[in-house]
C-alpha cells in the first residue's frame, strides 16, 4: 500500500455559524421530512415547507482561507433555517469553509471505535437547480441567484483516518486512512473525479453488495462506496443517535474489508462488477448473517415526479 497522501483540512470555523449549530441541542428532533434520490443519484432531503437561499457572491479567492462577511450572512440565513427544522442532524457538528467550493459548505465530527478514528462530514449543495428551485430573484455572473426550495441537496459520509493533527486547534487536518492502492487509480481501476476527489463506480458495487441480503436492492443508494483513496460509509439516518449507531457496523465492515482488498481489486481487473463473479461468491460466503438483518427494513420505491423525471423515496 501506499502512504497515505490525502489530506482534508477544515479550516476556520466562522463563528456566526458555531453560534447557529450550538443551538442544535441534544435531544432536540427534527421535524418530519423525507429522503430521496433524483435521477442522477444524488441525495437530497424534502422539507415539509420551503426555505429560502439567498443571493451570494459566485467568485471567491481561493488563496484566501476565509468567506467574505456578504457570503457568511447568505449561508447563515440558509444555516438558521436548517438548524430550527432539523436540529438533531447538526448536533455536535462543526463548520468549516472550502475556499475552492464555496457552495457546497461543510460541517464534521469526529468519532472513535475501538480505538480508530473516523470523520463524518455532512455536505450541503447551494448551487441553484431550475427543476427543483423557484427563482425569487435572478442571478447573473456575479451574483447567484436567490430561490425558494423545499429540497434540499446533502451528502453524508463516514471516512476512515489514519492519523489527525494538530486536534483542538484552528489547524486541524485529518489523514485519510486509503485502503486503495495507486496501480488500482493509475492503471486498472474505472474511477472517476467529483469535485477533484476520486471515486470508482465498481468498488462502490463490490462493497455495498458484499453487505446486502440476497435479491436486495437498495440503487442508487451505495452504504459503502469508495471516495478519497478509501472505503466511506453514508449513514440513512440524519441525527446525531443515528450516525453514532450506524458506526459500528461500518468499522466491523471495514475490519472485514481491510486484509481482503488487494484481492478484491485484482478479482475486478479482469472484469466488471457482477455478484455471479467466483470472488465475491466466495467472499460473501465470511459476512456473518446477523450483519445483513439490518436491511430488511429500507426500501426505495421509484416515481415519476412532476416533470416526469425518475426520482426514488427511501422508506424506512
Amino acid at each position: 500500500m501506499e502512504p497515505f497522501s490525502h489530506e482534508i483540512r477544515p479550516g476556520v470555523a466562522a463563528p456566526d455559524c458555531q453560534r447557529i449549530l450550538s443551538a442544535a441541542r441534544a435531544g432536540s428532533e427534527n421535524v418530519n421530512f423525507e429522503l430521496h434520490f433524483n435521477q442522477n443519484e444524488e441525495l437530497f432531503l424534502r422539507l415539509p415547507s420551503s426555505l429560502i437561499v439567498p443571493s451570494m457572491p459566485v467568485h471567491h479567492d481561493v488563496r484566501k482561507r476565509n468567506p467574505s462577511a456578504e457570503y457568511l450572512s447568505g449561508l447563515s440565513r440558509v444555516l438558521e433555517s436548517l438548524v430550527s427544522a432539523l436540529p438533531a442532524a447538526f448536533e455536535g457538528l462543526i463548520h468549516y469553509f472550502d475556499p475552492s467550493d464555496a457552495f457546497h459548505p461543510g460541517f464534521y465530527r469526529l468519532y472513535q471505535a475501538e480505538g480508530s478514528r473516523y470523520l463524518f462530514i455532512l455536505r450541503l449543495d447551494l448551487s441553484y437547480r431550475p427543476h427543483p428551485h423557484r427563482v425569487l430573484r435572478p442571478g447573473d455572473n456575479d451574483r447567484t441567484a436567490e430561490y425558494e426550495t423545499r429540497d434540499i441537496y446533502v451528502e453524508s459520509e463516514f471516512i476512515p483516518l489514519e492519523a489527525v493533527e494538530n486536534e483542538g486547534s484552528d489547524a486541524v487536518s485529518f489523514q485519510v486512512d486509503e485502503l486503495i492502492s495507486q496501480t488500482w487509480i493509475g492503471e486498472t481501476g474505472k474511477g472517476y473525479t467529483l469535485r477533484g476527489i476520486w471515486m470508482d463506480a465498481d468498488l462502490s458495487k463490490f462493497f455495498t453488495k458484499l453487505f446486502l441480503p440476497d435479491g436486495k436492492s437498495v440503487y442508487p443508494y451505495f452504504p459503502l462506496f469508495c471516495k478519497y483513496r478509501t472505503i466511506c460509509a453514508a449513514p440513512l439516518g440524519f441525527d446525531s443517535e443515528a450516525r453514532s449507531g450506524a458506526l459500528p457496523a461500518f468499522h466491523r465492515q471495514i475490519l472485514f474489508l481491510r486484509p481482503r482488498i488487494d484481492a478484491i481489486q485484482k478479482a475486478l481487473k479482469l472484469s466488471g462488477f457482477s455478484d455471479t463473479m467466483r470472488e465475491f461468491a466466495e467472499l460473501r460466503r465470511f459476512v456473518p448473517e446477523s450483519w445483513l438483518s439490518g436491511w430488511n427494513g429500507p426500501k426505495l420505491r421509484a416515481y415519476l415526479d412532476e416533470e416526469d423525471l425518475k426520482e426514488y423515496l427511501i422508506e424506512y
